[in-house]
């Protein structure tokens, strides 16, 4: 999980804007409100869905820290034929659809491969002891290891937008079971603070790849 000074950063700097008037009147850009994550895709998919698909793939440990590495095994197997490893499941396919798109997108291993959200520059929190203050840093140059207040900078996907995730975000997954059994489960986002995110019924059509 990354630092909570670094998820900061990274909502400031990349959380989609919408106009908002202020209390002059004048016209503000301000974090659109139904934005419920910014950052690296996959520790978005694994802070919504990542217990449910543990459960749904049959990984017994529910330590969230886990959840990420379930996430990635799903990815990896709707691009691969997962009966090679010996699971139990089998014809997996995982799939998201935004307010606005004309179809759903099926995610793969690219999602992996080139992970939007993705940190791309080295970043830390460090912390002044004697004033207790923290900050975000980097190195000032590749040719020297000072450190010097810095951002993250982040993988920006500009076509589909899955650096960050919003409000009524649908997710479906679909697989057979050891006994052939169609499984689905579907998911429509909202915050954490208002219940979980699983439903029964997905009404994404058409498709797009990832």
């Amino acid at each position: 999980m990354l630092h909570e000074l670094i998820q900061k950063a990274i909502w400031e700097d990349y959380a989609p804007k919408v106009e908002r008037k202020g209390k002059d009147g004048e016209k503000q850009s301000v974090p659109d409100p139904d934005t419920l994550y910014v950052g690296p895709f996959i520790d978005g998919l694994a802070k919504f869905l990542g217990r449910d698909i543990g459960r749904a793939l049959g990984f017994r440990d529910t330590d969230p820290s886990n959840y990420r590495r379930y996430i990635k095994v799903l990815l990896h197997d709707a691009a691969n034929d997962p009966r090679r490893a010996q699971h139990t499941w089998h014809g997996l396919k995982f799939s998201m659809k935004r307010a606005g798109w004309s179809g759903a997108l099926v995610l793969s291993e690219r999602a992996i491969d080139e992970e939007p959200g993705t940190i791309m520059n080295t970043v830390y929190v460090r912390e002044d002891y004697e004033t207790g203050v923290s900050e975000v840093v980097t190195f000032k140059n590749s040719k020297t290891d000072e450190l010097v207040a810095g951002r993250p900078i982040i993988r920006t996907d500009k076509r589909w937008g899955l650096y960050y995730l919003k409000r009524g975000d649908e997710f479906e997954l679909f697989f057979r079971d050891r006994y052939n059994n169609p499984i689905q489960l579907n998911w429509r986002l909202r915050p954490l603070d208002e219940g979980e995110s699983l439903i029964r019924q997905n009404e994404a059509t058409g498709e797009a790849r990832f």
